[in-house]
């Protein structure tokens, strides 16, 4: 994916990170209204108005596709996995 987004090549799910997310977070609030995450190749909000405004325009900004960042999650999050589905 290649955007004009700022760029950040941090994992959020890292162990500082969510210790102390708060530097974390103005970093993305103080880059834009939309930011791309390059570990996952997806793109971001972070600011209130901007996270608001999509959620309510579905439409425009859907997570059809699943609300996780790799399919094994979204499978385990729907149901789908094969811990869920085998007898």
């Amino acid at each position: 994916m290649t955007h004009g987004y700022p760029a950040f090549d941090l994992d959020p799910f890292r162990d500082e990170l969510l210790d102390q997310p708060y530097a974390y977070y103005r970093r993305l609030r103080d880059s834009g209204p939309v930011f791309r995450l390059t570990s996952y190749d997806v793109l971001g909000l972070a600011r209130f108005d901007d996270v608001r405004m999509a959620l309510k325009d579905w439409r425009a900004f859907s997570s059809a596709a699943g609300p996780a960042f790799n399919e094994t999650l979204n499978a385990s999050l729907e149901g789908r996995s094969e811990e869920h589905t085998s007898e």
